[in-house]
């Protein structure tokens, strides 16, 4: 019997915290993996190459955080899954070796409308390291079973009458440019995935074990209703392939003897992260990416400040995802740009 139910979580309780630290190895085997590098890692050293990221990817902090509450809390309750995160701030670098506090509360809690066996918690965290600084700030939905309420299982059939879609190409990949150059309402290709059982299971068993990510008999069961994808796992591999296009791009100018080239700075964050249908085994997700919004960053004139639109399809033409991510871009020195609108 699961120790925790949707009726347990009460606005303004604070979960116990949870302690983490950063291991590097498994910091430089993420980065390998999600291509936060370049072509290749600066060294074998992972100290040394987490080093050269300037930090822990965003998507890997994100990673432990989530099984840091698998561990502690969604192991031990009657979770159905995540709806989504309307924001995830990373304020602050973390490096292989830093000792890390997460902490959540609960900021809401309601019962589905259209789901008479779930409940939906709201939660906002916050992740400190070892000398107080704040690192990280999320506010994230997760739907919970009522108590005593068996999960329904949901239809894994595709839409009816859909056939699988051809898989588009990829745009060919082109190098960010300045930040004044970027065109709102453009968008691009990055290329698809498909996600295989073993590939979904490996990240789960690390990352977020839910059954229903790592074992075929017990998803069968779940609300979900067949093994699926962590939607952590959905939107990263998002980041990874965006790394992959524009990093290409980026070494193949530099080849070519191209000496100036824009400078990212970091990815700060995103909003609005949406999961609309799972991502199921065997299934292919194309992903896009497009430019919502671009401005100058108010404390740092020499960079910008781009907000993003991400995107995932399935074979059949439905989306997965979406979520709107910030990035920090080199501006080459053209005063008072602001283009494009706010994402909602």
């Amino acid at each position: 019997m699961p120790q925790y139910a949707f009726e347990d979580f009460r606005v303004g309780d604070a979960l116990e915290p949870v302690g983490l630290t950063v291991d590097g190895e498994e910091l430089l085997a993420f980065a390998r993996e999600f291509h936060c590098f370049g072509a290749s890692p600066p060294c074998d050293d992972p100290a040394e190459s987490a080093a050269a990221l300037g930090g822990a990817p965003g998507w890997f902090m994100v990673s432990l955080l989530v099984r840091s509450r698998a561990d502690s809390l969604y192991s031990k309750s009657t979770i159905r899954g995540g709806v989504g995160m309307s924001k995830m701030h990373w304020l602050r670098p973390v490096r292989a070796g830093d000792r890390l506090t997460c902490f959540m509360a609960v900021r809401a809690a309601r019962r589905s409308r259209s789901m008479a066996d779930i409940g939906l918690v709201t939660m906002e965290g916050s992740v400190v390291n070892g000398n107080g600084d704040l690192i990280s700030t999320s506010v994230n939905t997760v739907m919970f079973g009522v108590r005593g309420a068996a999960a329904i299982p949901r239809s894994v059939e595709p839409p009816a009458g859909a056939a699988p879609r051809p898989v588009p190409a990829a745009a060919t990949p082109f190098v960010l440019p300045f930040m004044e150059d970027l065109i709102p309402g453009r968008s691009w290709s990055l290329g698809s995935r498909t996600f295989d059982a073993a590939a979904i299971k490996a990240y789960a068993r690390r990352y977020d074990p839910e059954p229903f990510h790592t074992d075929e008999d017990a998803a069968k069961k779940s609300f979900f209703g067949g093994l699926c994808a962590s939607g952590i796992q959905t939107a990263l591999t998002w980041s990874g392939l965006s790394s992959r296009f524009h990093n290409a791009a980026r070494e193949q100018a530099l080849r070519e003897g191209v000496t100036r080239l824009p400078k990212v700075a970091l990815h700060a964050g995103f909003r609005h992260l949406r999961w609309f249908k799972p991502v199921y085994a065997g299934d292919t997700v194309t992903y896009r990416a497009g430019i919502v919004r671009r401005r100058r960053c108010p404390r740092q004139p020499g960079w910008g400040i781009v907000t993003l639109r991400a995107t995932g399809e399935n074979q059949y033409g439905e989306t997965v995802l979406e979520f709107f991510p910030t990035v920090v871009l080199e501006a080459r020195g053209d005063k008072g740009v602001t283009q494009g609108k706010s994402p909602r």
